[in-house]
């Protein structure tokens, strides 16, 4: 854990030398402190030396004005780079977890997400510059600190030590206890996190299901849970600084005691063993929070496993060749005997079962079928979202594990059933295709898409904000919004599915007319509305991953088949 973390905090080399020379010298002052009061007691009180007294007055104001303003210094260094380092480890995450194939986005939950980004990220953040600054900084008192105790008196220095086991085994058995729990409480604490993110965007269901008091139920069980936990990890981190802070407090008395019969002896000055008894002090308090430190960092071991969980998780660009093969055209898509699985833990849902066709450019081939026949899954394999488990995907003869990824999808105009939209303008959402479209493209997009007028007519227009996801749309407008993005984007071949599902018939024909206008363009096209894709000049029908029947509109009828059936049971 600890080499990894080091290449966040290496950037700033410079400045933390800076830090730990400032943290040094205010540990020199502080250092100075219980020397102050020996030349007190010993030079001036004892000595009645008035002269001496207003000369240490002076020395300690300074110490103390000195100390705050490198305190200042500090603070300011300290929030440069503690800033800076979370950020770039929340960046360093999100990158790895955007390159992470699309099925580990199905199988975990977005409110996992964020508590691994957010919460577990800033606790590592928190180790990183707080407790590896507070080890360097307790570190160095403590040495310093034994030296001058050392010098003062060996016997008392050694016996200072016995303190060390006691410390150590109390914390190695306290810390996988803390451990143990902190992991409980972090997945319960993500449970929760989950439970607010699917609450806020199912609000809808809820109310109209009147759930709301289900919902406060279910969050009470998951608080409860929570709460359990998170008293037993307190408890046990609560004993055992309670037994650090008796060893902090029974080991320097007894040193005092010690001490304070050399002085009856005369083996030591009354200066020298309050210096001492101050010194003793002074080494304890590191000793006690670097033990703490060892229980902290069991909380901070949990954070970074789950993190190293998915960092570890293999990402689209470890699956690729470091050579690859950049297009700019689709002449043709072939798939050879394609065989295609969604799993999920244990179970395995095969979706394409020993699929083949060939699509060749210009052309408009339509996928039918009921739902979960696999007709979303062929498009998401056209777009390199998953690799095929057997077979091949061949475009223009080339196998698609060969084609870089991102070459391949900036020739596509993808429009799938339910397309994201962020919270922004409609101008943000239509740039997101093409950032340097100009306007006249736009306009010509939105016109293309019949959704132009509707714009217009709105008060902000284009700079009109359309909410989360794009509540503030229709599913309509959402739709027309969606296919103008994949006019925008200039590309010559369309994947279009179910992209008139919430279109009135008119809208639906406008639609189509305007593809049909566009020359030389490829289109695939999914749809359970079968006039979408009357005209095309290839029809494939599927049911339960296997493709069962195919050809155009009137063979397909004149067969009386699958599609046939689907047919009448739309037009009769």
């Amino acid at each position: 854990m600890f080499l990894y973390l080091l290449k966040y905090i290496k950037k700033y080399f410079l400045l933390l030398t800076i830090l730990i020379f400032l943290i040094a010298v205010g540990l020199f002052l502080t250092l100075l402190e219980p020397m102050m009061l020996k030349f007190l007691v010993d030079d001036v009180i004892i000595a009645k030396d008035n002269s001496l007294l207003i000369k240490l007055l002076f020395i300690c104001v300074d110490i103390i004005l000195v100390k705050v303003f490198l305190k200042l210094i500090e603070s300011y260094i300290y929030t440069y780079i503690s800033s800076n380092v979370l950020f770039k480890i929340k960046y360093d995450l999100y990158k790895h977890l955007q390159n992470l194939p699309l099925s580990f986005f199905k199988e975990n939950k977005t409110g996992e997400l964020i508590s691994r980004i957010e919460t577990d990220v800033s606790v590592i953040q928190y180790f990183i510059i707080s407790l590896f600054l507070g080890i360097v900084t307790d570190l160095g008192i403590a040495i310093i600190t034994f030296v001058i105790i050392f010098l003062i008196n060996s016997k008392l220095a050694l016996l200072s030590l016995l303190v060390f086991p006691f410390l150590y085994l109390t914390t190695e058995y306290f810390g996988k206890i803390i451990k143990k729990y902190s992991k409980i409480y972090r997945e319960k604490a993500t449970n929760i996190l989950v439970f607010f993110q699917e609450a806020f965007n199912g609000i809808r269901l809820i109310k109209i299901n009147s759930n709301e008091t289900l919902k406060l139920k279910e969050l009470l069980k998951l608080g409860r849970e929570l709460i359990k936990i998170s008293i037993c990890r307190e408890m046990f981190s609560k004993f055992s600084y309670a037994i650090l802070d008796l060893f902090n407090v029974l080991f320097p008395l007894l040193l005092l005691f010690y001490g304070a019969s050399l002085v009856v002896k005369e083996d030591l000055t009354l200066g020298l063993l309050l210096a001492y008894y101050t010194y003793i002090g002074k080494l304890f308090k590191p000793f006690h929070r670097l033990a703490r430190v060892n229980i902290t960092i069991q909380n901070v071991k949990v954070s970074f496993e789950r993190v190293l969980e998915y960092l570890n998780i293999k990402t689209e660009l470890d699956f690729e060749n470091n050579e690859k093969n950049n297009i700019d055209t689709i002449e043709t898509i072939e798939f050879k005997n394609v065989s295609f699985s969604y799993k999920n833990n244990d179970r395995i849902n095969l979706v394409l079962d020993n699929v083949s066709f060939k699509i060749e450019s210009g052309k408009k081939i339509a996928f039918v079928g009921e739902s979960g026949s696999g007709k979303s899954t062929i498009v998401d394999l056209i777009l390199k979202l998953y690799r095929v488990d057997e077979g091949e995907i061949l475009i223009n003869g080339i196998n698609i594990n060969d084609i870089d990824k991102k070459a391949l999808r900036s020739i596509i105009s993808s429009v799938p059933q339910e397309d994201f939209f962020f919270n922004g303008t409609i101008m943000e959402n239509l740039l997101l295709v093409d950032s340097s479209a100009s306007m006249d493209n736009i306009i010509k997009a939105c016109k293309l898409a019949n959704i132009y007028n509707y714009i217009e007519d709105l008060p902000d227009k284009f700079y009109t904000k359309i909410g989360e996801k794009g509540m503030l749309l229709s599913g309509g407008e959402k739709q027309r919004l969606s296919l103008a993005r994949s006019f925008l984007k200039g590309s010559n071949f369309f994947i279009l599915d179910e992209v008139t599902s919430q279109l009135d018939n008119k809208l639906e024909k406008n639609i189509l007319n305007s593809y049909d206008n566009i020359q030389d363009i490829t289109q695939i096209i999914i749809a359970h509305r079968l006039s979408f894709v009357k005209n095309s000049d290839k029809i494939y029908v599927l049911n339960k991953g296997k493709i069962i029947e195919e050809g155009d509109h009137k063979e397909l009828i004149d067969y009386k088949g699958k599609y046939f059936e689907l047919w009448n049971s739309q037009f009769k």
